[in-house]
């Protein structure tokens, strides 16, 4: 089975700007399967590409794969909506962004930090220093055995 690191097709931080184009090209929305034969025409990609496997051995191809991604990384721009299940709308936020790829990978890493350091943010704060902690068992059973000694 091949790797992903044989694939020669585009990543998912390439694709963004091409999805959303053939979003446009689709006149703003489309199905899963209309968006990604959308991006193989604009892309012109060859059927190497389009039929390399995922490295799971899944039902899917690594292009298909790389372009779920990019539609979840999209979303989470507030670019594209899931109209309902398996169709994909762009918002009006779409319509009033810069569409060059490096500055949408650029938006989408800022995002990906932030929701890491919220994410710890929240983590440190279960970490109080008020939180219980427990005795060690040791000290327990020393403190019973001096109690006992002394009332003896």
């Amino acid at each position: 089975m091949s790797l992903i690191k044989d694939y020669k097709g585009p990543k998912k931080y390439e694709l963004l700007q091409t999805t959303l184009e053939a979003l446009d090209k689709l006149g703003g929305s489309g199905r899963i399967d209309e968006i990604n034969e959308k991006i193989i025409d604009i892309l012109n990609l060859t059927d190497e590409i389009i039929e390399y496997p995922h490295a799971n051995k899944s039902y899917r191809t690594e292009l298909v794969y790389q372009l779920a991604w990019t539609r979840t990384m999209l979303k989470h721009l507030n670019l594209l909506r899931n109209k309902k299940r398996g169709v994909w709308v762009l918002t009006q936020k779409a319509m009033n962004i810069s569409r060059d790829n490096d500055y949408l990978a650029k938006e989408y890493r800022e995002f990906a930090k932030n929701e890491y350091e919220k994410k710890a943010k929240l983590k440190d704060e279960f970490k109080t220093e008020d939180s219980f902690e427990p005795e060690p068992i040791e000290e327990i059973f020393e403190e019973e055995k001096e109690s006992n000694w002394k009332q003896k």
